[in-house]
């Protein structure tokens, strides 16, 4: 549902049917794919970090060199104002340096260009990765976050236990939280974006909107998108899935 809803947002924001797509952090080509079967030209970039078997997934579907490249030292492998909508699901609470890669993403994007991000912020309750309340919340390097991962575990909450024991899970976690996640106020995001874009439009009650309407609640669908009720679904998503941007360039 959510691919689905990526790609036709990207196509009512292209201005021509030629346009050209880049998805920014496209894991294993999943929005590449879709997109391509719907006869876009969309492009894929990854970074292939460290541990990850994203990049023989990509070889052996016979995405990587054409429809999907490398990021070379963060840089996006295309020329300046080449594509005319970048989009990042879920990607952007994983980058060190938030700065450096709206900077990049600008760079490739036309005049007029538009970038449809999907990712939570601080703000968000529930860690989406582990699927504990507020685990991105404790500073890192801390026990704290270890302790609270802990003691949810063992009262029901997380994903992705397997057969490990509460404690090696919770470890786990902390560590790849530690490593792998920057989470920033929707403050600090806004800031960074107005830097590198000239207007930011928060559309997440479009996206609940959307998804109301996909599992057939089409009235429930047309009053989360109308005034005042808008901005409760917009609260709503951004506590409980995250924040969807779209960021203009002129």
């Amino acid at each position: 549902m959510q691919y689905r809803y990526i790609l036709e947002k990207c196509q009512s924001l292209l201005p021509h049917k030629k346009g050209k797509i880049l998805d920014y952090g496209c894991g294993k080509g999943a929005i590449v794919e879709e997109g391509r079967k719907l006869q876009l030209t969309i492009y894929g970039v990854e970074e292939f970090y460290g541990g990850s078997t994203i990049r023989e997934v990509v070889k052996d579907k016979g995405l990587l060199g054409d429809a999907m490249v490398e990021l070379n030292d963060g840089n996006i492998p295309f020329p300046d104002n080449y594509f005319d909508v970048v989009v990042s699901n879920q990607v952007l609470e994983h980058v060190p340096d938030l700065d450096q890669v709206l900077k990049e993403i600008s760079r490739v994007l036309t005049s007029n260009g538009k970038l449809l991000c999907l990712f939570p912020s601080k703000g968000v309750i529930r860690e989406g990765h582990c699927g504990v309340p507020c685990a991105h919340w404790f500073p890192k390097g801390t026990y704290y976050r270890f302790y609270w991962l802990l003691l949810l575990r063992k009262i029901g909450f997380g994903y992705h236990t397997g057969e490990k024991s509460s404690r090696a899970w919770a470890k786990t976690l902390c560590d790849w939280l530690n490593q792998y996640t920057y989470y920033r106020s929707k403050r600090e995001i806004h800031y960074t974006f107005l830097k590198y874009f000239d207007s930011v439009s928060h559309i997440e009650d479009d996206y609940i909107s959307y998804r109301l309407k996909a599992i057939n609640l089409r009235r429930l669908s047309l009053l989360a998108g109308k005034t005042p009720i808008n901005y409760f679904s917009r609260l709503l998503c951004r506590k409980m899935g995250g924040l969807v941007i779209i960021a203009n360039k002129s």
